[in-house]
């Protein structure tokens, strides 16, 4: 037996990852072809016999794709990304060939742009696709998509917070204290960045640089003041000089995210998934998104994220611990879901 894997960027890899082990682990006859755009170092060793890679850009065309054995594929599981076209293309070509195919959705925006590549066209539409909440699944059919072919299914990569959830240890935050060298009775924030105005297609306006320098401006004295340093936490799209015209440290990318994460005093950013997770982790997470003109962040509308608050920001200094949201429970249980309706819908 043997399916097709797919995803172009960090945010599909993130949902999509976590369904293909769940799959390798639970069926010793399955074997994954990957079609992506970097070697996929994360896979375990056990499961690289079964598994292969096939790597293209992330704009591809119908007749690069030939390469692939089409005929053998008993189904498609795609991530989504807002540009390239990879995954699309795939889809494309599955339908052609009468290939099952399903889509995961790992953000609350962009809905359409991740399916069509002719505007208002919806033309790489899967099977079905997996939606993180119902909130995705109501967006969705409001913009045209076929409520029939929405399953709100939970979000993969939130579901798999829990290995990270237990409390670091003292010696584990001593480290991440000196290796960004925050000197004796301080604490540390992080700025969550991503690569919003870089990406051509997005539904939103805002730029994160200028939000993170809007900050500065209004709070370092107060940061100062309070004894807490900041830091920039880089989207891994993003290049290492991205914020240099700031006087702001980056956090190495080889360091644990979940650990700088839960040894930070607070972390904030605009709509970024390590925004939710930081949330789910019980760290005091903010977002800049409405402050800097933009819409409420999903965070915020879920009820997980609190927005920054100029006037009130020194509650900041207060606030320890959050408590992770009920509606928790949907994303844990989201990797068996979809796994299992991948290997048990016939084709």
């Amino acid at each position: 037996m043997k399916a097709l894997i797919t995803f172009n960027h960090p945010g599909g890899k993130n949902v999509v990852l976590p369904v293909a082990r769940h799959l390798l682990r639970e069926n010793s006859d399955l074997e994954l072809d990957f079609v992506i755009t970097s070697n996929l170092k994360e896979l375990e060793k056990d499961f690289q016999t079964r598994t292969k890679e096939f790597l293209f850009s992330e704009v591809v065309n119908s007749e690069e794709l030939q390469i692939l054995n089409w005929n053998q594929y008993r189904f498609i599981l795609a991530g989504t990304s807002i540009s390239g076209n990879l995954e699309k293309v795939v889809i494309q070509e599955a339908r052609k060939n009468k290939i099952r195919s399903y889509s995961i959705v790992d953000h609350w925006c962009n809905y359409r742009i991740r399916y069509e590549e002719i505007e208002n066209t919806l033309d790489s539409m899967p099977d079905l696709i997996f939606t993180p909440d119902d909130l995705a699944k109501h967006e969705m059919t409001d913009l045209g998509f076929d409520p029939s072919r929405l399953m709100a299914s939970g979000h993969p990569g939130l579901g798999q917070i829990g290995i990270h959830a237990n409390p670091i240890s003292n010696s584990v935050k001593e480290k991440i204290l000196s290796q960004l060298e925050i000197p004796p009775d301080w604490k540390f924030a992080v700025f969550i960045s991503e690569p919003i105005s870089q990406d051509e297609n997005t539904d939103s306006l805002l730029d994160e640089k200028k939000i993170l320098s809007d900050f500065i401006t209004s709070n370092l004295n107060w940061l100062e003041e309070n004894k807490i340093k900041l830091f920039v936490k880089l989207h891994p799209r993003e290049d290492v000089d991205k914020y240099n015209f700031l006087s702001i440290p980056t956090i190495p990318k080889e360091m644990d995210k979940f650990e700088v994460v839960q040894s930070a005093f607070f972390v904030l950013g605009i709509d970024s998934m390590l925004l939710l997770e930081s949330s789910l982790l019980e760290v005091p997470t903010y977002s800049l998104s409405v402050n800097a003109g933009g819409k409420l962040s999903i965070g915020e509308r879920l009820g997980w994220v609190k927005s920054f608050s100029q006037r009130e920001r020194d509650r900041t200094l207060q606030v320890t611990k959050t408590l992770k949201n009920k509606s928790f429970q949907i994303h844990e249980d989201a990797v068996p879901a979809i796994s299992s309706f991948c290997l048990n819908t016939p084709s």
